[in-house]
């Protein structure tokens, strides 16, 4: 689980239209798409995404996503083999691992468990969220959260700053946005 999680997330490097540079995580959910958070890819001049084993992938369009906070990547097919969805948001006390790269560094897998649902608007995602007792840093942001059969229970978005606990949208908050392509538009150009 953890080596197929490790290989389908990608470590990207975001340079904005104002000249800053910011990290963040994505993973492959299907051969030619990557999935972040729209906060990692919103300003975007050029992004670039390597894998764990330091093979560049070539991007080709950098989309968000209107009322959550989700990014999508869309990158040149590649043979790495994508996370699979769960079928439902994990239920409270799920062990989950958390995937991604901390403040830039390398990837590290971090595990804890799903601590609760609440409600987290401030950046725009219109639904619950799930609160997580697992410890995440700038940077792991778009990485996938994955469950003990390796499949994506959602994506890390944030800490909260009051309770030091991570959040994550859930997976069939991801499901449902990449099925409505009106909320989805592409990154505007500097």
């Amino acid at each position: 689980m953890e080596t197929r999680a490790g290989a389908a997330t990608v470590h990207l490097v975001v340079h904005r239209c104002g000249g800053s540079t910011v990290t963040g995580s994505g993973f492959l959910v299907d051969k030619r798409t990557i999935i972040t958070n729209r906060h990692v890819i919103e300003g975007a001049s050029r992004v670039e995404a390597t894998t764990s084993t330091g093979v560049k992938l070539t991007v080709t369009e950098v989309e968000r996503v209107s009322y959550v906070d989700l990014g999508i990547v869309t990158i040149a097919p590649v043979t790495i083999t994508p996370l699979a969805p769960a079928s439902a948001d994990p239920p409270v006390a799920t062990p989950i691992t958390a995937v991604g790269y901390p403040l830039g560094g390398p990837l590290t897998l971090t595990h804890g468990f799903v601590a609760a649902y609440v409600n987290d608007p401030r950046l725009g995602n219109l639904d619950r969220v799930i609160q997580l007792n697992v410890e995440i840093a700038p940077g792991s942001s778009g990485g996938p959260l994955v469950d003990a059969q390796g499949l994506v229970v959602g994506v890390i978005y944030a800490v909260e700053i009051a309770t030091q606990y991570s959040l994550g949208i859930p997976v069939m908050a991801l499901a449902a946005a990449r099925r409505d392509r009106s909320s989805i538009q592409p990154v505007p150009a500097c």
